[in-house]
């Protein structure tokens, strides 16, 4: 992956995974195209989880590809719950045929649509 195309391939899995839940529940994309939502990062986080607020989300799913020179995957919740361990689950399910390593489920109190959404996020 090339710096700069996070965007494309993070819409890619989403997208896929949205294929993959119509069936069982509404999905809804806090964004559809690589245009930020609000002039600086911290107004466009908080216009994502005013989308996800707005629609009565009962989850959050934001996914990111990052470069921080360790590899594989992980699943960050506000606290543990039961719906982050579903997720995690079904993602690991598809990567592990890939044998893409499972980093965990990790904490994270400090991300923007943990705090900032109504839903689990």
């Amino acid at each position: 992956m090339k710096y700069g195309q996070e965007y494309q391939y993070a819409a890619l899995i989403g997208r896929e995974i949205a294929k993959r839940l119509l069936d069982i529940m509404k999905v809804v994309f806090t964004r559809t195209s690589d245009k930020v939502l609000g002039e600086n990062k911290s107004r466009d986080l908080a216009v994502r989880c005013a989308v996800s607020n707005k629609a009565g989300a009962k989850i959050f799913v934001s996914i990111h590809l990052n470069s921080f020179g360790e590899t594989g995957y992980e699943t960050l919740v506000f606290s543990p719950n039961e719906e982050g361990g579903i997720v995690h689950a079904e993602i690991k399910k598809v990567l592990d045929q890939y044998g893409v390593t499972d980093r965990k489920i990790k904490v994270g109190k400090d991300l923007a649509v943990l705090n900032g959404t109504n839903a689990t996020a």
